[in-house]
């Protein structure tokens, strides 16, 4: 996984295939694509072609993971915005641990791209 990683960090942007919750019932998974950047992230519904969130790195945006064998994640925006996503079935072979270890190189890509960002702010590059 950490070669996985590292192509995404060196490449300075990683597209993942995500379902995000739309509405507060747990029916309304919609397909999108989260785009990771060197400078912020990105999500786009897939089939109304529509931006929902186009945002910087801040401090205040976390990524949690809800404990269990879970398939799901949630960002938490700098504006405190809970946007849950799940990576279940997305991944081909189809099987939940392909789609466990999807979850996990979002994750962990998107917070690597968040510390460098903010290390470059505070270093004055950014």
């Amino acid at each position: 996984m950490q070669n996985d990683i590292n192509i995404c960090i060196s490449r300075g942007r990683a597209d993942f295939d995500v379902y995000v919750l739309q509405g507060y019932s747990p029916e309304e998974w919609e397909h999108a694509t989260l785009v990771l950047r060197r400078t912020g992230y990105q999500i786009n519904i897939s089939h109304k072609d529509e931006v929902v969130i186009d945002e910087k790195y801040s401090p205040n945006l976390q990524t949690k993971i809800p404990n269990g064998r879970t398939t799901q994640f949630v960002l938490v925006s700098s504006g405190g915005v809970n946007l849950p996503f799940n990576t279940q079935g997305i991944t081909e072979p189809n099987n939940e641990d392909n789609d466990v270890r999807l979850r996990d190189l979002i994750v962990l890509v998107m917070r690597t791209f968040q510390n460098k960002a903010l290390d470059a702010k505070r270093k004055g590059k950014a």
